[in-house]
Order: C-alpha cells, then sequence, then structure tokens
C-alpha cells in the first residue's frame, strides 16, 4: 500500500511563506506567528496547527501568537504537544473554560482533526471497524489519565501500565 508522506510548514512568518510552501503543495502550517498568517493560510486551504502549551499557558512561550487567539478567530484546526505532552490532556478543558469552546470541539482538535490531516482514515474517532485507544478521565480539578483500554483491554489504570499488550 502506498501511502503518502504528509508535509508541514513550520513558523510562518509571512503572505510570501504561505504562497511558497501552498506552491510546493504543504497544506499544513505548524505554528503560524501572527493571525494574519494564519487566516491567510486558511484562505489558501492549508490547514494550521498549535501548541497546546500555548493553550495551556494562554500565550506563546517564545512571544509569537497566542493559540487562543487563533481558536477564537477559528483559524487553528489542530493541537500538537509541542514541548509539554501532558499538555495535550488540559487543552480541551482549557478551552472549555476559557474560549467557552464545547468539550467534543477541543478534543478533536487533539484525536479526529489532526488523524485526518495525517491521512489516517482508520483512527481518530470512535466508529465501529476503527482503531481507537480509549481512556477514561477523572477532570474534577487537573485532567487525569485514569483508565486505558487498548483493542478493548485495560492497559493502564491510572497508576502504572497492567502489563503486556
Amino acid at each position: 500500500m502506498k501511502q503518502e508522506i504528509i508535509s508541514l510548514s513550520h513558523d510562518d512568518n509571512s503572505r510570501e511563506k504561505i504562497d511558497m510552501v501552498a506552491e510546493m503543495g504543504i497544506r499544513v502550517s505548524e505554528f503560524p506567528l501572527d493571525i494574519e498568517v494564519a487566516t491567510y493560510a486558511k484562505e489558501k486551504n492549508i490547514a494550521t496547527g498549535m501548541g497546546a502549551p500555548n493553550i495551556v499557558r494562554g500565550k506563546s512561550q517564545s512571544g509569537n501568537v497566542s493559540a487562543r487567539d487563533l481558536v477564537k478567530n477559528e483559524v487553528c484546526d489542530f493541537l500538537c504537544s509541542d514541548y509539554h505532552p501532558s499538555s495535550m490532556l488540559q487543552a480541551p478543558y482549557v478551552m472549555q473554560d476559557a474560549l467557552n469552546m464545547p468539550l467534543e470541539h477541543g478534543f478533536a482538535m487533539i484525536t479526529s482533526n489532526p488523524a485526518a490531516l495525517a491521512g489516517l482514515d482508520d483512527r481518530g474517532d470512535i466508529h465501529a471497524g476503527k482503531l481507537a485507544d480509549i481512556i477514561a478521565i477523572d477532570d474534577r480539578y487537573v485532567p487525569k489519565v485514569m483508565l486505558t483500554l487498548k483493542n478493548g483491554v485495560a492497559i493502564y489504570n491510572g497508576r502504572g501500565c497492567l502489563g503486556k499488550e
């Protein structure tokens, strides 16, 4: 089976760069540096993504645009872990609280949206015939994974791994 390699641009800082990557066939911009560039990317049919830590912190650690501003303006399609993987679990809850975003929309930004952009049609949401790891989350305080199921088998119980898959 031939698999297409998905390429992303990174730290896009101008309309000219967006035009250049569009000409190269790149259809995903990771970390556009400001809202104007993200908006232009969307106009050029280029998906945009930001780091989940930016959502959780409320700002960029390097002084660039706040991912919250891109989400509010509907010019951010997905989130990635960037330098802090656990922020992926926190980000949908932060977007629900800070941006009044439905929780399922926030979770789509870390599951089904990036899977679709990567061409991984067999995962990203829960439907018959698709691959799915399912997690149970305690979200009373800071969201915490309490149980993980893989192929219908519990592999994590909130305290540690439960053996071989």
